[in-house]
């Protein structure tokens, strides 16, 4: 799977009436594909090694929403080219992220 980091260990991560707040303020989201009109999730603390993400599908993503916070040694790498929708063809932008990955345990 695809995610995108929501929130870093120490964070609390929210989503209130459709809006993402990332320790209190408003996250502006020109990514997300789908409105979260009438979401909410309550409050949470992303505790240490572990990340809050989400699809840029929201309506439709099985992510921290459903399955609990992922453990930061599960992520195996970065997406570096979007290629849907075809608008946004191009690299992906990576902001600077403060923990290093680790190798994905198989089966």
């Amino acid at each position: 799977y695809i995610k995108r980091v929501i929130g870093l260990p120490g964070d609390v991560v929210e989503i209130r009436d459709g809006m993402l707040y990332v320790n209190e303020q408003v996250v502006n989201e020109p990514y997300a594909t789908m409105s979260m009109n009438f979401m909410n999730e309550p409050a949470r603390i992303v505790e240490a090694g572990t990340l809050y993400v989400m699809g840029d599908n929201r309506p439709a993503s099985s992510d921290t929403r459903d399955w609990g916070l992922l453990n930061q040694d599960l992520v195996i790498g970065q997406a570096w080219l979007a290629i849907f929708p075809l608008d946004t063809f191009g690299l992906v932008d990576h902001p600077e992220l403060h923990f290093t990955p680790g190798m994905a345990q198989g089966p």
